[in-house]
């Protein structure tokens, strides 16, 4: 049996360097895979799925911190304006990204625990997954277009930026391919107080995938809908949600860098950016569910959509946004 974490650390060695994986990454994939191992050798498999999604958050939050220190040594070396714009950046990402995650945690973990329990801390800790590669775009949107339009930042700061929106893509396509999955099942063990069968929303990328393989047959183990199409949707989705939070980087560089913007403009037009992304996804879903597109294009016509939004602001003075004056 392959060990927890295996994948996970070959994606990490060919990002992270050689010394952040002796410090960071190799410490916390040991911890994870010994106390699974641990849990597993005394038959205690629910406990054993817990294990796995909260080593994955703590990997997580390592390396977002250390992300951030790496961030603040760039800005000690940066100019007055550049940190300006990266510190509001920064500032206003990570206050939409934790309201949004408490909200997205706090709401289904109080409609399903109706009941005070001593484990209810943990339980809600399992819910931060699922949450996060919601809250992740929509503070990167809102955070980047309220920082770089209020200051006139160089494209060395536009660009580290953009940088650690990718970083957060790579965060979201783990939680999403992995993290999320294993704790969703491992809530659901918890709230039931056995093991359960998955559904569509436990499965793993690898797990997905094997499923829409030709041939292949679901698992005792797995309750997932027999729609391949409802299977197919579900595993290109989590895909294109990976990458939104560097498609939402990419539109707010491109909107911002005509000129600067007042202190309307920037939650005006990110509250706009986030009803279209999801008009257009439930309108391609729609599409996709009377198969007049196809489940990648159906997940990925929101991108697509801002994809070419951003291309067509870059590159077409027609949609340069005048200032507005306070």
């Amino acid at each position: 049996m392959k060990r927890p974490g295996a994948r996970v650390r070959a994606i990490a060695a060919r990002l992270c360097r050689a010394e952040t994986m002796a410090r960071l990454v190799d410490p916390t994939l040991a911890d994870l895979q010994a106390e699974y191992g641990n849990a597993m050798s005394r038959n205690r498999k629910w406990e054993s799925r817990r294990i796995l999604a909260q080593g994955y958050l703590a990997l997580v939050q390592v390396m977002a911190v250390h992300g951030c220190v790496r961030v603040m040594a760039i800005l000690r070396d940066s100019t007055d304006e550049d940190r300006r714009a990266l510190i509001r950046t920064l500032g206003a990402s990570a206050m939409i990204m934790m309201v949004g995650t408490v909200v997205l945690a706090v709401i289904p973990f109080s409609n399903l625990v109706s009941r005070s329990r001593p484990d209810s801390a943990k339980l809600a800790l399992l819910l931060v997954p699922q949450a996060l590669p919601l809250s992740i775009p929509l503070g990167l949107a809102f955070g980047m277009l309220w920082g770089l339009g209020r200051v006139t930042a160089s494209r060395r700061a536009r660009t580290l930026i953009l940088l650690l929106a990718a970083l957060a893509s790579v965060a979201s396509f783990g939680m999403l391919g992995w993290l999320a999955p294993t704790a969703n099942q491992a809530f659901r063990v918890s709230m039931i107080g056995r093991p359960v069968a998955k559904g569509a929303n436990e499965l793993t990328l690898g797990e997905l995938r094997q499923l829409l393989e030709p041939g292949s047959r679901e698992p005792m183990a797995v309750a997932a809908p027999s729609d391949r199409r409802s299977l197919a949707f579900t595993y290109h989705m989590r895909w294109a949600l990976a990458v939104a939070p560097l498609v939402f980087a990419l539109f707010a560089v491109a909107l911002t860098s005509r000129r600067r913007w007042g202190r309307v403009m920037p939650p005006l037009t990110g509250c706009l950016a986030i009803f279209s992304y999801w008009a257009v996804m439930h309108s391609a879903l729609w599409l996709g569910l009377d198969r007049i597109l196809s489940a990648f294009g159906a997940a990925w016509a929101p991108n697509v959509a801002f994809l070419i939004l951003s291309a067509a602001v870059t590159t077409n003075s027609y949609f340069r946004i005048p200032d507005i004056e306070h």
